[in-house]
């Protein structure tokens, strides 16, 4: 039995209801899709910085575009790995959630239990956020090459790797993959990696392969209509839950960056 909840806020519904999904009790990983302005930053600024003051949950992660996660970097969180200047941080924020995961299992083993249903600051919430995922890889690659690695020392796969296990085997541990991407693309995350990603949300894409990849049941109308969203609007597809459309609050890169830092309590002025 879940005996703590962390509700991510996405937005409302058609209805006007609130869309919430507690991060720890569906014990899935994220991916977030969406173009250019389709307000995917958006969604991320609101879920992030309205976590941002919980003790029971830490944000770590890599970010290529230095923008998303630098007000947790600032608030003093050190596995952030922000930019491409050096790709091996990335592997070792990535390498650090991978041996975390792997001493939380030994613990449950030990506990005789098949997952973590409560928190502490002790033992917080993992969100490991991947924003631009597949800008990361391509540095990564970029790196590799320009520095003539040899196969075995090469970054890239190794993120790759890294990234597959903790999304395979970290769910159960409290630790959460959420992957930020323009598309979802079968060259980005692979078939199996995929199937992992429980919770799936999908801004404005610009073609219907996109929108298959994230919700493979979806027909041409839905298609067509995900690739018509205005900005803002997502479809939102959860375990448990039937899929829905949602328009995600509007959320300021400084109203987000202030709230960060605010410990997640929104700015007085």
């Amino acid at each position: 039995m879940v005996t703590t909840t962390v509700l991510a806020d996405l937005g409302t519904a058609s209805d006007g209801r609130p869309v919430r999904v507690d991060l720890l009790g569906v014990a899935a990983h994220w991916a977030i899709q969406g173009g250019t302005r389709s307000g995917k930053s958006q969604m991320a600024y609101n879920v992030l910085g309205r976590l941002a003051g919980d003790p029971r949950v830490r944000v770590i992660g890599c970010d290529p575009s230095s923008l998303l996660l630098a007000p947790h970097a600032e608030r003093g969180e050190s596995l952030i790995a922000l930019g491409v200047g050096e790709v091996s941080q990335a592997v070792e924020v990535l390498r650090w959630a991978k041996g975390e995961s792997d001493k939380r299992t030994r613990w449950m083993l030990t506990s005789r239990i098949d997952k973590v249903t409560s928190l502490s600051p002790a033992q917080p919430l993992i969100l490991v956020v991947l924003e631009e995922y597949a800008g990361l890889l391509e540095a990564a690659e970029d790196e590799d090459s320009s520095l003539g690695r040899r196969p075995g020392d090469r970054l890239e796969p190794h993120i790759r790797r890294l990234v597959r296990q903790l999304v395979a085997q970290s769910a159960k541990s409290a630790i959460r993959v959420l992957m930020f991407t323009q598309r979802a693309e079968a060259s980005i995350v692979g078939g199996a990696s995929r199937s992992n990603f429980g919770v799936r949300l999908s801004m404005r894409v610009d073609n219907p392969d996109s929108v298959r990849m994230l919700h493979p049941s979806a027909d041409p109308g839905r298609c067509e209509a995900i690739m018509q969203f205005a900005p803002g609007v997502g479809y939102l597809e959860v375990p448990g839950q039937a899929a829905r459309v949602l328009r995600g609050p509007v959320t300021g890169y400084a109203e987000y960056f202030d709230r960060v830092l605010r410990g997640g309590e929104p700015s007085r002025g």
